[in-house]
């Protein structure tokens, strides 16, 4: 059962980790649009604004236009 105090996203299109080196490398799948995912964490770098978020025990880093929050 979900937590209370988790909050998941639904993809709005196919999702690839920002870091797209490091997912062709390690080999993890891309996200498909309309999969639910669990937020992790928003965090700033030199190149903007990130949400973190967790699909299938791995984690990948992605945009907000690419997410829309689901509400419960």
């Amino acid at each position: 059962m979900e937590s209370n105090n988790e909050i998941y996203y639904i993809t709005l299109q196919k999702i690839f980790d920002e870091d797209w080196k490091s997912q062709l490398a390690q080999g993890y799948p891309p996200i498909l649009k309309g999969e639910k995912v669990l937020y992790v964490k928003t965090f700033q770098n030199c190149y903007g604004e990130y949400i973190r978020i967790k699909w299938n025990n791995i984690l990948y880093d992605t945009v907000s236009w690419k997410l829309k929050e689901l509400i419960y």
